[in-house]
This record gives C-alpha cells, sequence and structure tokens, in this order.
C-alpha cells in the first residue's frame, strides 16, 4: 500500500517518493504489530495491580535486610498502599529467637474500609488452632475502628508466622468517595511493626524508674477549663533530658488503650466563623510503650465525667495521627463545644512477663500541647465574600438632640446616628470585631421625653433578640415583648426620659454554623412626645374607628388595583407590655372553595414609631402568617388555602413608661381581601401571579400627623395602565423626597 504522494513547491511530485513513503510505512507496521502484543500480554499480568497508587505495596516478608537488623530486631515504619482489590494481605514474619511483637496498622478517614488483623503459624492461616495472637480494633486518626494493633510474645513455637490483613469494605454513596481515589483505587495503610528479641527487651525499657509518677500537669484541678483568647499551651519540661514517667509496676492489668496518663476539659465558647486550633504531640516507644491522643466531642450543656477512664465518644471522637514513635493532633475543630482531650497508654503484659523487675516496670514519654483560636481569618471575613455582603453595618450610638448637630462632628464620629427625630431600618449584620460575640450594643442618649421602639423582624439562620438598659446599669428600662408567631419577632416600645441608655443586639451561634452574609431586619425608632400636636391626637382618638363592620372579602380584582380602608386605632400604655388585639375574623372556606386556589392577602400601613399594627392567622391551632416587612406596615399572601377556617387578627403592643391614661393615635391603612388565581386571565398569568403576589401597590393617599414621618421604600407594582395618583395631605411644612427607579422602565415624577 503507497502513501499519498507530497507534492512540492512547484506543485510536482518529488520523484521516488510514493515509493519512499509505502517503504516507511511498511517498516513503521511491522514495528507497531509486536508492541501491541507485548501490551496484550502484559494486561494478564497486571489485571489486578493499582494503576496510580503513589505509595509502595506493603511487603509480603519483613526478612529482608530492609526491615531487620543483625540483632534481630525488626522495624517497620511507614505508609504503605493498599489494592482495593485484595480483600486480604498475608505478611510473613521470621525470628530466630522468642520475641516481642508490637503491631499497629491504620487506615485514613477517606478509606471507605477499615482492618482486621490476626497472627497465625506459617502455613495455618483460617485454621482457629493455629492463630497465635489477636488483633483488636480502637479509634485512629480516620475514626472509629480505623486502627488495628495487635501485641504478643511470639514462643519458640511461634518463630515463624503470618500476620493476615483482612480488608473490610464499607458501604459508601459513590459521590462519597473521591473520582481520582476511585480510579486509583489504592488506600494507605499506616503500617508501625516493631520485633524485639526478648534477650533484648530491657534495651527498650527505661534503666530505672523513680519512686512516683511524674505526669503533665493538669488544666484547673479537674474542672472545666475555658478557652481566653491567650490560649493554653504546656511546653516540654524546662530539664534538658527529664521526660514524663507513668509507672505501672503496682497497677493492675488492662486490655487495650484505656488507661489514662492525662487527661482535661476545655470549653470553647461560640466564635462566629472562627475554629479552635488543637496540637498535641506525644512521643514514646512504640514497642514497648504505645501510647494514643484522643479528643472527645461534648456539647456545651453536657458535663464530661470527671471519673471516667477513657473515652465514651457519644458524639465523637478525634484520634491522633501515628508518627515515628509517636502521635501528632494538629486539627481545627469548632467553637461552641466542650472537649476533653486524652493521653492514652496500651497494655502490654507480656513485656512485665519477660522483665520481672517491677523497679523497670514503668514508661517514659514526651507530651506537649497548645490550644488557641485560629489566628488566620476564614475567606468568609476578607475577599469579596465578605464585601459583597448585602447587609449595613448598626450603628455604635444613636444621638436624640433638639440641637443641629455639627456636621464636623458628624465627620469625626464613626457609626454615629443624630437627629431630633430618629427612624432607622435595614438590614443589619454583626460587625466584624464582634462577630465572634454576636453582640452589639448601641448607645442611646436622649435630651427630651421620647417615644421609643425597637424592633426585630426576619432573620437568615440566627435569631436576633434585644434588650434596653439604663447604662451603667444591667437591669432591663423597658421589657421586650415577643410577637405571636413561629419565627421570634421582638419588639420593646416605651417612653424613655432624657438620659443615656445601651441597646443590646444578641444572638446565639448556631450549632451548625452561621453563612458569612446572615443578615437581619431590624427598626430603631425615637420621637420627642413635644413634637405630637395634642389637639390632632385628641380628635384622632375621638373619632377612633369602629371596627367591626371591617371584614376579609373576596375580591376579583388583581392585587395590583389597592383596596385601602383606612382605620384610626388608640394606642395604650400599661405597666408591662401586652399583646393588645383590636380586630379579629374568622374566614371559613369550604372543599369547594379551596378548589379555587384562594390566597389571602393581607397588607397593613401605619406609623411605625407610634402605632406599629401587625396581624396574625391560625389555622388548626398554629400560626400560617409570615408577615414580611413593607416600607409602612406589613404584608404577606397566605395560600392556596385549604378547606377549614382561618382566624385572623389584627393587634398592636402596647406601651410602657407613660403617664396615667395616655394614648397616642394615627390613621393607618388596611387592605384585607380574598383573592384567586383564576382571575388572572390572559397573557403569562404565572409571571402577572408572581409580581403582584410578592409586591404591594402604593398607598392612595398619605395624610400625616404633626408627629408622624412617611417613608415609603420598598418595590412597588403599578396597575397595568402605567400610572398611580397619592393624595398628600399637610397641615404643617413639609420636605418631600420623591424618587422612583427601574430596571424595566422609565418614570415621570409629578408633584
Amino acid at each position: 500500500r503507497e502513501c499519498p504522494p507530497v507534492a512540492a513547491r512547484d506543485g510536482r511530485t518529488p520523484p521516488g517518493t510514493a515509493m519512499s513513503r509505502g517503504r516507511l510505512a511498511q517498516h513503521a507496521l511491522l514495528l507497531v504489530l509486536p508492541l501491541l502484543r507485548v501490551s496484550e500480554s502484559s494486561v494478564d499480568m497486571e489485571a489486578y495491580a493499582p494503576k496510580s497508587c503513589k505509595y509502595s505495596p506493603i511487603p509480603d516478608s519483613l526478612t529482608s535486610r530492609a526491615y531487620s537488623v543483625f540483632t534481630g530486631e525488626v522495624r517497620v515504619h511507614d505508609v504503605f498502599g493498599l489494592p482495593s482489590t485484595l480483600k486480604r494481605h498475608v505478611l510473613q514474619i521470621d525470628v530466630k529467637t522468642p520475641s516481642l511483637l508490637t503491631l499497629q496498622a491504620e487506615v485514613g478517614r477517606d478509606t471507605p474500609a477499615t482492618l482486621a488483623v490476626d497472627a497465625y503459624r506459617r502455613g495455618q492461616v483460617g485454621n482457629p488452632s493455629g492463630r497465635v495472637l489477636f488483633g483488636s480494633s480502637f479509634l485512629g486518626a480516620g475514626g472509629e475502628d480505623t486502627k488495628a494493633f495487635l501485641h504478643g510474645f511470639l514462643g519458640e513455637k511461634d518463630l515463624e508466622i503470618d500476620v493476615v490483613f483482612d480488608l473490610l469494605s464499607v458501604e459508601l454513596a459513590a459521590s462519597q468517595v473521591d473520582s481520582r481515589v476511585a480510579e486509583a483505587r489504592c488506600w494507605p495503610v499506616r503500617l508501625d511493626v516493631v520485633v524485639v528479641p526478648a534477650s533484648r527487651a530491657a534495651l527498650h525499657w527505661p534503666t530505672t524508674c523513680g519512686s512516683e509518677n511524674f505526669l503533665p500537669p493538669g488544666l484547673q484541678d479537674g474542672q472545666v477549663k475555658e478557652l481566653g483568647d491567650a490560649g493554653l499551651s504546656l511546653a516540654p519540661p524546662k530539664e534538658t533530658g527529664r521526660h514524663y514517667v507513668y509507672r505501672f509496676g503496682d497497677e493492675r492489668p488492662w486490655n487495650g488503650f484505656e488507661r489514662s496518663l492525662w487527661s482535661g476539659t476545655i470549653e470553647v465558647p461560640p466564635r462566629m466563623h472562627r475554629f479552635v486550633r488543637f496540637f498535641m504531640q506525644a512521643s514514646f516507644r512504640f514497642s514497648s510503650g504505645p501510647l494514643q491522643l484522643v479528643i472527645e466531642l461534648f456539647d456545651l450543656k453536657d458535663m464530661p465525667d470527671p471519673t471516667a477512664l477513657s473515652p465514651k465518644c457519644l458524639l465523637g471522637c478525634l484520634g491522633g495521627v501515628p508518627v515515628y514513635n509517636g502521635q501528632v493532633v494538629d486539627h481545627a475543630m469548632p467553637t461552641g463545644f466542650k472537649y476533653k482531650l486524652w493521653l492514652l497508654a496500651a497494655g502490654l503484659s507480656e513485656w512485665t512477663r519477660v522483665l520481672p523487675d517491677a523497679g523497670k516496670h514503668c514508661l517514659e514519654f514526651d507530651f506537649e500541647y497548645s490550644i488557641k483560636f485560629e489566628e488566620r481569618m476564614t475567606p468568609f471575613e476578607i475577599g469579596p465574600s465578605a464585601w459583597m455582603c448585602e447587609s449595613s453595618r448598626l450603628p455604635e450610638r444613636v444621638v436624640q438632640t433638639s440641637k443641629p448637630w455639627p456636621t464636623d462632628r458628624l465627620a469625626t464620629s464613626d457609626h454615629l446616628v443624630a437627629g431630633r427625630s430618629i427612624w432607622i431600618r435595614d438590614r443589619f449584620g454583626f460587625p466584624p470585631d464582634e462577630v465572634s460575640d454576636m453582640e452589639h450594643v448601641v448607645e442611646v442618649e436622649v435630651s427630651e421625653p421620647s417615644v421609643f421602639r425597637a424592633t426585630t423582624h426576619h432573620s437568615d439562620g440566627v435569631d436576633v433578640f434585644i434588650a434596653l438598659s439604663r447604662k451603667g446599669d444591667n437591669d432591663r428600662v423597658c421589657k421586650t415583648l415577643k410577637h405571636p408567631g413561629q419565627v421570634p419577632r421582638q419588639s420593646i416600645f416605651c417612653i424613655l426620659q432624657p438620659g443615656n441608655y445601651r441597646l443590646t443586639f444578641f444572638a446565639e451561634f448556631p450549632l451548625g454554623g452561621l453563612h458569612p452574609c446572615s443578615d437581619f431586619f431590624a427598626q430603631i425608632g425615637l420621637r420627642p412626645i413635644a413634637l405630637s400636636n395634642e389637639d390632632k391626637t385628641k380628635q384622632c382618638l375621638s373619632s377612633a374607628s369602629d371596627l367591626t363592620a371591617l371584614e376579609v372579602k373576596k375580591s376579583l380584582a388583581l392585587t395590583t388595583t389597592p383596596r385601602w380602608t383606612a382605620v384610626k386605632i388608640p394606642i395604650t400604655f400599661d405597666a408591662s407590655p401586652g399583646i393588645v388585639t383590636v380586630w379579629s375574623h374568622s374566614v371559613t372556606l369550604s372543599e369547594d372553595d379551596a378548589l379555587q386556589r384562594l390566597y389571602l392577602r393581607l397588607v397593613v400601613h401605619s406609623d411605625y414609631i407610634s402605632s406599629d399594627l401587625r396581624f396574625q392567622v391560625r389555622f388548626e391551632g398554629k400560626y400560617v402568617a409570615d408577615t414580611q416587612v413593607t416600607s409602612h406596615g406589613y404584608a404577606d399572601m397566605i395560600g392556596p388555602l385549604d378547606a377549614g377556617t382561618y382566624y385572623v387578627t389584627m393587634y398592636y403592643v402596647s406601651g410602657t413608661g407613660g403617664s396615667a391614661g395616655q394614648k397616642l393615635c394615627s390613621t393607618s391603612m388596611v387592605d384585607l381581601r380574598l383573592v384567586s388565581r383564576s382571575s388572572y386571565g390572559g397573557g403569562n398569568i404565572t409571571a402577572q401571579w408572581l409580581c403582584t403576589s410578592t409586591r404591594v401597590p402604593p398607598p392612595d393617599s398619605l395624610t400625616p400627623q404633626a408627629d408622624e414621618q412617611v417613608l415609603l421604600d420598598s418595590e412597588y407594582v403599578l396597575p397595568s395602565s402605567g400610572s398611580h395618583n397619592i393624595r398628600l395631605k399637610f397641615d404643617d411644612p413639609r420636605l418631600v423626597r420623591a424618587k422612583a427607579t427601574s430596571e424595566t422602565a422609565d418614570f415621570t415624577l409629578e408633584l
């Protein structure tokens, strides 16, 4: 077969090109075929071998000079790879004289398998009578049952043994296994093996033991130690060459790692977006005195048992990572828990039988630890994750004064709001310097008697609470009241006399952590009583609305067309705050009504500082309304409604600190109706429904009293006509500012 001819630059085919290309192709073909045959034959040989394991395989025998020395000792401390396709691996150990064996095999946390290790006489694997030593499973760095521990004495009949490693798979979902690990199918195994001839056992123990134990000092006399900003640490003994000593010559034998040499409980207070760094290191002779480091987890409300001899791991434990003749823990743990630290010793009774001299029955070890909050900021506090958050920063000071506040003082004061009448409303987040404690204090300075109101609303991931106290005193000035409903929303409403106060926003750090941009909606309002017009207030009180005729009616009109009803409701003051119901109504739906996909539309607009009217709905004994804050009130769209009776109530929170018989009054607007989705006919029904159900129309009229402020700051929807008129009525000079923006339309404002 000839290759296509290659044209020269002048377009002609060079002489001999086709023949030479053909010969080259034939030679190349002859060279490729033998290579293919070699690769096919090699596939059979490596069908079950890991293709990309970065660890060396576990050796089949330790008789090599790589592991054994001329003294008869065998020593292995390394990480090997165990193919997942192999369910059993046999390791041969040959010794010439009776010896002491200590073996530990451990898999990592990412390995979906555990190990079981036993030792048999040569050639008797699987025969129960041929088993020489039994292995046990313990807590390791990878979790429960990830460490197999085997130790014992090899007598004259057991100089040749087979150590059997059985790989026990754990059922996991495919998404839980790293794709790279799944392809490699090679699980790393940390293997520590030491074989010491009995004649050399004394060289692996201290030459002499002291008369008493010398153990690391406790944290705080066995009590719970709270971790502070300075952290906790323990350095090695200052004396050169001195080690900690534990005498077990007078102790009863124990099994496994069940003897505690040192323990201490630490309470770590919650710190948002912070972790606590645990570093512990223990050094010991693995052959004769292996130790284990453990961190045991407890809830803050739980009290660890001070008399426990070993961890129970009810909420979980973290084990140390084995290194050469030691263990290390270097791990970041979440805050808001109690942690009990353990240093455990294994019982090796075979060593005491070989060396009966009780004067040498002790083990020496080194131990140090360092526990402190992480100094490195998480990505939630630096970089784009922080400055892209939409929440505002809570002010540090709110100054209520009748005098003009100099602009130069505003420029030099950080996070200050000053004025005679103040209303603050926004989505806030805890400042970065206070995010760990989740508590922020706003200093409130009042220069004249004023009506004060502070409320918390929707919060993201955490419940926010408020408290008001006089500066320098922890006693609360005005009590906090929780609103009815499933969400813990709170209000403080009272009359403050001139003085300095502290308004505290606080929350509890959730157990599962908090999103970095979590925020909450809050409002703070202050209005001097001197700004209120007594004549207007008396006129409002005398013309208070009779709400008996108010009811929820079924309406076929779109929610873009408002149906406002003006109401005047007196606001009272009592000795303690309470929920005052001003109107209630029941709506009963039949099975036929439920098929019409009805929704309950509730909107309330009122003056925030003086009234703050709200509503709530109960169905089958449960609160079902999740009121959303609008620019001047609250709104909700509940549905589609099931058959049954819905109880709608409108209420306000009574104030405290007022004089006898003192009342406030203002004009409020309500829009209560039943709407059906079937009324949204023509065009894009779903788009219209979603748009109108999540937004409220602007009000038809605004008639504030002399002491009222009006702030409309929200998203609204206009009727299909594309225009809307708001009637403004003022009895005193006013400053009016209006602005409208939209992503899809241009607006013209006319006054």
